[in-house]
């Protein structure tokens, strides 16, 4: 079952990095996705996230 391997390695990736910006004074995170990801998911909840958090910086 390698599919659920590289998803799990992928999910516990994804937990420890999210665990690293929690143990950190700044709070920032950086990410880097896809221009089709971007357009299509991202950017239609950035406002949403922006009224959540009004002090972050993009």
């Amino acid at each position: 079952m390698p599919c659920v391997n590289a998803s799990y390695l992928s999910i516990m990736n994804i937990a420890g990095a999210a665990e690293a910006v929690r143990r950190t004074e700044k709070h920032a995170l950086t990410i880097s996705v896809s221009h089709t990801f971007l357009a299509l998911w991202l950017s239609p909840r950035l406002v949403a996230f922006r009224r959540l958090y009004p002090g972050g910086c993009m």
